[in-house]
């Protein structure tokens, strides 16, 4: 289910949500304690890179829209929302889905950094242990892009794990994927690839 919590009013409290459990067994994602915001110019970070040559998923009808006032995005209507099992209280938005094979798991997060995007976006793909991949062009705003294609812990099919790290103002936006099986390894990327396709931002913020 999605949540749209009111941010309370001075700094918050630590929080910590562990990704490596949500991209695993629940999807639910490791972030640190947030103070003092600063903030990342968007213009400091580099243009992106061409996007890799894959072929990409087959984008299923229905889609379930989402709107966050902020920006919009779409997600397969088969994938179900999942009640978050942590404090959510700190984030503008959290949205967690499963799709009934538990083939593909997916987060979009939203929160304040306190040291900027890139540093955010480093620690939790270094916590994760992704690769840095080429950045991405999220309409219109660049995006850093982390990877990792592996064996599945559990089974032998190739899992893809992939973590996206949006711009917006003082916060960032988090996408989280994880997709196994054969369809996975043809497209080289998780099938939360399909969310960032239809992503549109709404506002200036």
């Amino acid at each position: 289910m999605t949540h749209q919590p009111t941010r309370p009013a001075g700094t918050r409290r630590p929080l910590i949500l562990l990704i490596a459990g949500f991209l695993i067994a629940a999807l639910l994602l490791t972030l640190l304690a947030v103070g003092t915001v600063t903030y990342l110019v968007l213009s400091t970070r580099p243009e992106p890179a061409a996007a890799p040559e894959f072929p990409t998923y087959q984008a299923p009808t229905p889609m379930t829209e989402v709107d966050t006032g902020w920006y919009t995005f779409s997600y397969p209507a088969h994938w179900a929302p999942q009640d978050p099992t942590e404090d959510i209280s700190s984030f503008d938005y959290v949205l967690t889905t499963l799709d009934a094979a538990d083939n593909s798991k997916m987060a979009v997060m939203d929160y304040v950094v306190e040291d900027g995007i890139e540093e955010e976006c480093q620690d939790q793909a270094e916590a994760l242990r992704l690769h840095e991949m080429p950045d991405v062009e999220v309409d219109g705003r660049v995006a850093a892009h982390y990877q990792t294609i592996a064996p599945a812990p559990d089974t032998e099919e190739t899992m893809v794990q992939d973590l996206w790290c949006l711009p917006r103002q003082f916060h960032i936006v988090v996408v989280l994927g994880r997709t196994s099986g054969p369809e996975a390894e043809a497209a080289g990327v998780s099938e939360a690839q399909k969310v960032l396709d239809t992503w549109s931002w709404t506002t200036e913020s």
